[in-house]
């Protein structure tokens, strides 16, 4: 058995019988030019494939990088969305919803509207009928974003303290996410 394979690796392009000639043309025939492929012996391809070096594995700065990169993301995700109300809601507190209850509230202020049925991001809705509820609306979404930002700060000092003192392993088994939940209640 030979194998024709792409130059210094072990891709089989045609694994056969056949001579090297048949081989070279059924990989050109294939796409491939002559310069980018090999014969080898099935000795020489076993090997080939005993020495060949496994995928590198992730140091420990792309292990911390990417838990920081993570924890970042999962701060935005919790600390845009908090419950709020009586009926078990839970606000979005991004640009486009904070809009909407800077409008509210100049609503009711200017006389326009008396109550609303606010929908939440849930599907959840709530008869409300006095502005000081999206007032206060507004200052528990900038505490829950101060919070949440607060909490990613503590994490990633944690991240950094395991990346300057831990092993890899210490890295790797450090769950950003559960960690990050843990504080913020």
């Amino acid at each position: 058995m030979k194998y024709c394979v792409l130059k210094n690796t072990t891709t089989v392009i045609d694994g056969s019988q056949n001579p090297d000639e048949i081989l070279i043309q059924n990989a050109i025939n294939s796409g491939f030019l002559e310069s980018e492929i090999e014969i080898l012996t099935q000795e020489e391809y076993l090997t080939r494939k005993e020495i060949e070096i496994e995928e590198p594995q992730p140091s420990k700065i792309d292990i911390l990088n990417a838990k920081i990169a993570t924890i970042d993301s999962y701060k935005h995700e919790i600390g845009r969305n908090f419950p709020y109300g009586n009926c078990g809601g839970v606000q979005r507190f991004n640009t486009d919803d904070v809009a909407l209850i800077n409008l509210t509230i100049e609503a009711f202020e200017d006389g326009d509207i008396d109550s609303i049925e606010w929908k939440y991001s849930n599907g959840l809705y709530d008869t409300v009928t006095d502005v000081t509820y999206f007032i206060n609306m507004k200052r528990v979404g900038k505490m829950y974003i101060a919070k949440a930002f607060a909490i990613e700060k503590i994490v990633v000092e944690e991240l950094k303290a395991i990346y300057e003192n831990g092993t890899i392993e210490d890295l790797e088994e450090y769950n950003e996410k559960v960690r990050f939940d843990e504080l913020f209640i």
